[in-house]
């Protein structure tokens, strides 16, 4: 779920819903479709299932989140595995931690 300049931001008024797939650099997209790098970012990883999808968003989003001093930092993906039927997917938050760390010079 991207913004709609492509900066792979949280989505405001509107957005893109990307279809993903990982591949390598130098792979090109086949005939029609467009390739997307998404750039790297530190993750919180939420397992959920469609039913418990809203609750899970909601509660990282309005309590583990800041709770933890975190921010999005980007667009929320989700991991379907394809070796998976039980119909759980995984959340990926993008984060930026608030908090200043100590310096260990």
């Amino acid at each position: 779920m991207s913004d709609l300049s492509g900066n792979f931001e949280r989505w405001k008024e509107g957005g893109k819903y990307l279809a993903e797939y990982e591949v390598t650099d130098d792979s090109l997209p086949p005939n029609g479709w467009t390739k997307w790098t998404i750039p790297a970012f530190k993750y919180v990883v939420s397992k959920c299932t469609q039913e418990s999808y809203q609750d899970v968003l909601k509660h990282m989003l309005s309590n583990y989140v800041p709770k933890n001093n975190y921010v999005i930092s980007g667009a929320i993906q989700e991991f379907y595995n394809p070796k998976d039927s039980s119909g759980e997917l995984y959340l990926y938050f993008p984060v930026v931690s608030t908090t200043v760390s100590p310096c260990c010079c």
